[in-house]
């Protein structure tokens, strides 16, 4: 792992939420048509860590929607991402990888740079950046052979988990302000929220998604690792010996395979379009 050499690590934590809704338990095939899914709400969250200690010191946290963070929430220009906000994404996440931050996720490597490249048109960059920052979902599944949510590591830490009341299936919804859709999904409590309520939960979900991928960075290194609980009710024990890895020092490791498993974890599968040579292209949004 790329780090300072001292006690303390400095991150740059990044999550984000799409524009669009997602059906649940949809096929890759479904999922590629349709593309792009647009971004309603970014956010960056800078922190050091005490490797020893456990303990966190946060720093300001970039907050990123609509065309430049600054959009009024009731306005529809907030309704998405616009590509020039996510080019500022890109760069500020490079900025600080630059600086001394180590950019961290829990899954980004497949899913939020990807849609981030997608919506940037920065392939190559984002690429760059996500081949070598931490992405703690693909260092477990290097090690385990299988994937595991962030909330369940979390808990395992002695964490409370993500922000009670919300998923991040609702996003989309909530960030467009699709109350017939919110009813339908009997979620009467969301739906009378005004719009702008609900697009500061919105921000709220993604800003905690951040800070439970820091706490989950720190605890596992003091505690060398952690321990969760399988749907099944089982604990389990992930060994953390040394330090976390970067993608770039997991695609090293051949990634277990289980006879249990109907389709065995594989490097594409993990990692998904970082396995394949990025070209920068035009934003597919087209929203500027």
């Amino acid at each position: 792992m790329s780090a300072n050499s001292s006690n303390l690590l400095r991150v740059a934590s990044f999550d984000l939420e799409l524009a669009k809704e997602i059906p649940s338990g949809a096929t890759p095939e479904v999922l590629n048509s349709l593309r792009p899914y647009g971004i309603s709400c970014a956010a960056i969250q800078l922190a050091t860590v005490n490797i020893e200690t456990r303990q966190i010191s946060y720093h300001p946290v970039d907050m990123l929607y609509g065309c430049c963070n600054s959009d009024d929430l009731s306005s529809q220009s907030a309704a998405a991402m616009s590509w020039k906000n996510c080019e500022v994404a890109v760069h500020k996440l490079v900025g600080y990888q630059n600086a001394g931050y180590i950019p961290l996720t829990w899954n980004g490597a497949f899913f939020d740079f990807d849609v981030l490249a997608e919506e940037s048109g920065l392939y190559q960059t984002v690429h760059a950046l996500s081949w070598n920052h931490i992405d703690m979902m693909v260092h477990f599944a290097t090690i385990k052979g299988f994937r595991l949510g962030i909330e369940a590591a979390h808990k395992g830490l002695g964490y409370k988990g993500k922000l009670e009341g919300m998923h991040g299936e609702f996003a989309p919804i909530m960030w467009a302000g699709n109350n017939e859709r919110l009813l339908e999904l009997e979620r009467q409590d969301l739906a009378a929220m005004s719009l702008v309520e609900k697009r500061q939960m919105c921000l709220s979900y993604v800003h905690q998604d951040t800070v439970m991928a820091v706490e989950v960075f720190a605890a596992s290194l003091v505690n060398k690792g952690f321990t969760w609980i399988s749907k099944k009710g089982r604990a389990n024990r992930f060994d953390l010996p040394d330090n976390w890895m970067t993608v770039a020092e997991c695609s090293m490791r051949p990634v277990p395979a289980h006879s249990w498993m109907e389709t065995p974890l594989t490097w594409p599968s993990l990692v998904g379009w970082m396995a394949v040579e990025p070209q920068d292209n035009v934003p597919s949004s087209g929203i500027i």
